[in-house]
């Protein structure tokens, strides 16, 4: 069963980013297969944005904006937060950092499970499965460069 994304509510109430399906994951996994990675085709699109951006008599919405999906917003400035939003803020910083240390860690030690955990951590992972098959990917690609994984 593929799963649609679960809204989340965004704390400065603006509209809601969402959680990557497991479709979108396989979208991606697909795409990069065939040699394409997301972030280069978010930075091309992002690019043609800025340039339709540049002209001062744009009024309709660009076609762009739909193609560029996943989580991450366009830079817009400053964020002001309300407390609430600080703390809420403040946890994702400590479970960003908690994934940051598990990776590193299973990096030096070798420890497969120590990173399949570290990517459960992570928020973007949507499940134990499609972590494990990440890392494993990771590892065959990156053999020669993480020898402590194979020893």
């Amino acid at each position: 069963m593929i799963k649609k994304p679960i809204p989340r509510k965004n704390v400065c109430q603006e509209p809601a980013f969402f959680i990557t399906s497991t479709s979108y994951s396989l979208l991606e996994l697909g795409q990069f297969q065939k040699g394409v990675v997301r972030a280069e085709v978010v930075s091309k699109t992002e690019a043609e944005l800025f340039e339709l951006y540049a002209n001062e008599e744009l009024d309709e919405k660009p076609q762009q904006l739909a193609m560029r999906g996943g989580p991450k917003p366009l830079a817009t400035g400053a964020l002001k937060l309300p407390i609430s939003g600080r703390l809420q803020l403040s946890g994702y910083v400590q479970m960003m950092k908690a994934f940051e240390r598990m990776t590193v860690q299973a990096a030096v030690t070798g420890d497969k499970n120590l990173a399949v955990a570290a990517l459960n951590v992570n928020p973007l992972c949507p499940s134990d499965a499609l972590a494990n098959v990440v890392v494993d990917e990771l590892l065959r690609v990156h053999r020669e460069y993480l020898p402590q994984f194979f020893a």
